[in-house]
């Protein structure tokens, strides 16, 4: 049915949970699972934070987590991910629409200077964002290590635990690897930094001051001034300088 909230049952079992510990999680849980969407954040919501909530202590959701390594191990091999040097994510996708999308192109560019300074830049996203990940990859002329449409439930905090930093535009993604530590870059183009900008003290945020922004539309409909004019020389020394 139009209209219909098809993740009202997880956020009445989170809500549904005690207070007490977990009271915190839960509100965060809620939130997360209100503004995400459909993406694999979901997942993660209710498989960490979630199980949180409901009352499991940290170790048993360690363990929980830990049960994905052997996946992680493989799928890592097979996309590009057993080499040397720290892991940059470059996480493609949106599910709020394409008017948060930084270019391919801008990514590919990004992803050619990451590897120059003896980066691995790792692309993120789901089967959605299989397009944009082969143009990153024509854009920086180079293999790059691509997870798009290999996530897994329980996969994602995993992942993000082993980067050094995640470049992705105003997503939820960004606030969970800040939640966990992770240094991030964050692209604001259509919606508000003030409103919505990860925290953390290796947070970083960028946006251009255009007449259109914030807009809070879901695409653009003229020509994206707002993220094109974000240049990926900027977004290298944004990384540079949290991952120095």
């Amino acid at each position: 049915m139009a209209g219909e909230n098809p993740y009202a049952a997880p956020q009445a079992r989170v809500a549904d949970a005690p207070a007490g510990r977990g009271s915190a999680l839960k509100a965060l849980a809620l939130g997360l699972l209100a503004d995400l969407g459909g993406t694999f954040v979901v997942g993660f919501v209710l498989g960490m934070v979630g199980l949180l909530a409901l009352g499991m202590s940290p170790e048993e959701v360690a363990a929980a987590a830990n049960s994905t390594d052997s996946w992680l191990f493989y799928a890592g091999g097979a996309a590009g991910l057993d080499g040397g040097g720290p892991l940059i994510g470059l996480h493609l996708g949106a599910a709020f629409g394409s008017s948060k999308l930084w270019p391919a192109e801008a990514y590919g560019r990004l992803a050619r200077f990451l590897i120059d300074d003896g980066l691995r830049p790792v692309l993120l996203g789901t089967s959605d964002d299989a397009a944009t990940a082969a143009g990153v990859a024509r854009a920086a002329g180079a293999d790059v290590a691509s997870l798009v449409g290999r996530d897994r439930v329980a996969l994602l905090p995993r992942l993000l635990a082993r980067l050094r930093c995640l470049v992705s535009g105003d997503t939820g993604v960004a606030h969970l690897a800040a939640a966990v530590g992770v240094a991030t870059v964050t692209l604001f183009g259509p919606s508000d930094r003030r409103l919505t900008a990860p925290r953390g003290r290796t947070a970083r945020v960028l946006d251009r001051e255009v007449p259109c922004s914030p807009c809070f539309r879901p695409t653009c409909p003229i020509d994206h001034i707002c993220l094109r004019r974000i240049e990926p020389e900027t977004v290298r020394d944004e990384v540079r300088s949290v991952v120095a």
